[in-house]
Formats: structure tokens, C-alpha cells, sequence
């Protein structure tokens, strides 16, 4: 009877511990599970364009109260080779005629020039100063960039109906 005692505690205390490991490896797959969604979130495009061999994700337009500004946020996709690359300017309207011309744009850990790797996504933010928050939408965002090709000459593409996401 003594050892049936110590046996089932044994028992009790065994199963315990395999709960616990098995809670403990849950919250790890949990974890990496929220990860997962957040990468599958930050590479969904509201809008895509290609031109040049090269995807322009918009994946977000998030306005800064404090600051005033919005940021615009793209994935650029290099289907071509490796290359360097260069965005020129960028231009923001809304939907009541204002302008807003970029304050600072960074591709990757750079400024406005970087080199993309081919099928390789690289985070560019584009970030337009001045603009207040009673602003929606934007009409058109107007983005160009240097063409490699045909030095000294740029091409542009644009994305319209843009809502802004204020902070």
C-alpha cells in the first residue's frame, strides 16, 4: 500500500510536469504563430504596381498627429538583377487639392538610393511632412525613381486613393 502511494504521487507529479512543458511549448508556437501573421501583414499590399521589373508594395499609409506627417511604406521586389537603385521625389495630394512633397524617403537601412538584390524584399518608407490630421485620404501618391537605363531620366508610377491610418 506504502509503495502505491509513493507510485501514484510519482504518477501525479510526472503528468504535472508534462502539462507543464506542454503549456510552455503552446505559448512557443503561439508565439511564433503572431510572428508569422505580422511578416504575412507587413508584406500584403494594399496596392501593387510594377514597373521596371521591380513590385512597388504599398503595404501602409500611416499618419503622426504629434508630427504632422505621413509615411508611406512600400516593399520593393527586384525581379531583375542586382542593381542600384534611386528614388528621385515623391509627391502626395488629398482629396481637397494640397500638395505635399516628401520630407525624407529610406530604402532599406539607407536614404533614397540603395542597392536591391534580386527576389529579395526590401522596407521603403516615404515620409511627407505638413500634413495636418484632418486628412483621410490621399488622392494620389506620385513616386519616381532614376531610370539606369537612360541616365538622367526618371520614371514615375502613382497610387490613388490612399485612406491615411492616423496614430
Amino acid at each position: 500500500m506504502k509503495y502505491l502511494k509513493i507510485f501514484s504521487a510519482v504518477m501525479v507529479f510526472l503528468l504535472a510536469h508534462q502539462v507543464i512543458l506542454a503549456q510552455s511549448d503552446c505559448d512557443k508556437i503561439k508565439a511564433e504563430n503572431d510572428y508569422l501573421r505580422k511578416a504575412l501583414k507587413i508584406v500584403t499590399p494594399v496596392k501593387l504596381i510594377t514597373s521596371s521589373k521591380i513590385d512597388f508594395n504599398l503595404v501602409s499609409c500611416k499618419g503622426n498627429i504629434k508630427e504632422q506627417t505621413v509615411t508611406v511604406q512600400l516593399i520593393l521586389t527586384n525581379h531583375a538583377a542586382n542593381q542600384e537603385f534611386q528614388f528621385s521625389s515623391a509627391t502626395a495630394v488629398d482629396i481637397e487639392g494640397n500638395e505635399f512633397k516628401y520630407n525624407k524617403i529610406k530604402l532599406g537601412s539607407e536614404g533614397s538610393r540603395n542597392k536591391i538584390y534580386t527576389d529579395v524584399p526590401i522596407k521603403t518608407l516615404i515620409t511627407f511632412s505638413m500634413v495636418l490630421p484632418s486628412v483621410k485620404l490621399m488622392k494620389l501618391i506620385a513616386v519616381e525613381y532614376y531610370d539606369d537605363e537612360r541616365p538622367g531620366r526618371s520614371i514615375g508610377f502613382e497610387y490613388k486613393d490612399i485612406p491615411v491610418e492616423w496614430n
